[in-house]
């Protein structure tokens, strides 16, 4: 439902050995280029290659203007941060 979205790939670790690929899915361009910022860049090629085979091992959805449902019992916020382990 959006025009434009942003994908950032990229490594969270600099150990090559236990690094994780990242993949950072936003509809704010700002909360993109923050996530790139904080990821481990590597060369393109390296990165398609790499992302190419198997995907990524942590997918992270950033839906900043998805509020949360205040009419739910006990949400008192429009923030919502949900993590699942077993999907990644």
């Amino acid at each position: 439902m959006r025009r434009r979205i942003f994908v950032i790939d990229g490594y969270a670790g600099w150990d090559p050995e236990y690094r994780m690929k990242v993949r950072v899915i936003s509809c704010r361009p700002y909360h993109a280029l923050f996530m790139k910022q904080m990821l481990m860049r590597g060369k393109e090629k390296e990165i398609n290659e790499d992302f190419a085979n198997g995907g990524p091992d942590f997918t992270i959805m950033n839906s900043g203007e998805f509020v949360a449902d205040s009419t739910v019992e006990a949400i008192s916020s429009k923030t919502s941060v949900n993590v699942d382990f077993e999907q990644k």
